[in-house]
């Protein structure tokens, strides 16, 4: 639960926590938490006034018998967790990504959780920013024409902060067909790596790793037909281009900024999701990011680390 100290308090304007989240929503009740960790709890019970608290998820979820779980603990407890979260009365589970270590013990995961019937959402969350939302609208449209290329730049690891790229481009464009990965791995499960990904369109997307030592990024620059959209400061700006006639050279055209319809509401992405759980509670809505969404981001990192651990070789998800 340490995600819950990126709120400074509980009655912040904008969380960037799980529990900030549901505290602002007035529509929900923070009814109780579950860690391992005696400190961990009472920290987080002081915080935000929550007295129902426990070391074992399991016997939470039994005697409480939420609508909501929220998933915020160590990747390597996901699937456990999940697994308990699916016997119980638990309605919608939010599941923090990675959605476990292993691609393998995921997918293991995916018939129970057709089986549940439960709406399990994985908090990639610029799935839930307004004007993402409007340019996959705009993809699908055909109003951006064809993707032409695509590139990353990312840090921290393919795996833990790569995946936010790549689940998008998979959003917007579909399915990969295959991933090379180049750069040294070592014994580590996630990597800084460089990767060349070809698209079911035909298009390719690149990645490139940079190393945390010296500043942080996240970036992604998408290229169509009929326009650009390039997201910085790790989607916090986006910037939409589109062409017109070169002022200087009137044959040729010429990317210029164009403004979006809605104001990034990075901020609110949130307090999105959580609203994006209430109509699915109250009316059965679509789940935004699902937890197969989330298992092929997580798959086809896998695959960049082992085409790079392995010769740089040529690799698809099967």
């Amino acid at each position: 639960m340490a995600g819950s100290d990126y709120d400074v308090s509980k009655d912040v304007l904008f969380p960037k926590s799980h529990a900030g989240a549901y505290h602002k929503d007035p529509r929900f009740s923070l009814v109780a938490a579950a860690d391992p960790s005696e400190d961990s709890l009472k920290r987080f019970g002081s915080k935000w006034k929550v007295s129902n608290l426990y070391y074992d998820v399991e016997e939470m979820l039994a005697k409480e018998r939420p609508d909501v779980l929220s998933i915020t603990s160590s990747t390597d407890s996901h699937i456990r967790i999940l697994e308990q979260a699916l016997d119980s009365s638990v309605k919608v589970i939010l599941l923090e990504k990675p959605v476990s270590n292993s691609f393998t013990e995921a997918m293991s995961v995916i018939p129970k959780v057709d089986k549940s019937q439960k709406a399990v959402l994985v908090n990639y969350g610029r799935r839930w920013n307004k004007n993402n939302i409007l340019i996959k609208e705009w993809i699908d449209q055909g109003k951006m024409g064809a993707l032409v290329k695509a590139t990353m730049n990312y840090c921290v690891g393919i795996i833990h902060t790569g995946s936010h790229g790549l689940d998008l481009i998979l959003w917007y464009f579909g399915g990969f067909d295959s991933v090379i990965g180049f750069g040294k791995v070592g014994n580590s499960a996630d990597g800084v790596i460089d990767a060349c990904f070809t698209l079911k369109t035909g298009a390719n997307f690149f990645a490139m790793g940079f190393p945390r030592d010296n500043w942080n990024v996240w970036e992604l620059d998408i290229l169509m037909e009929k326009g650009r959209i390039r997201f910085l400061r790790g989607g916090r700006i986006v910037e939409l281009m589109m062409p017109k006639e070169d002022p200087d050279f009137p044959k040729l055209k010429v990317l210029e900024p164009k403004e979006f319809p809605y104001e990034n509401d990075w901020q609110n992405t949130l307090s999105n999701t959580i609203d994006s759980i209430y109509q699915i509670l109250e009316s059965n809505k679509i789940v935004g990011c699902t937890y197969y969404d989330g298992v092929m981001a997580l798959g086809w990192a896998e695959k960049v680390i082992e085409s790079a651990r392995n010769g740089n070789k040529w690799l698809s998800l099967t």
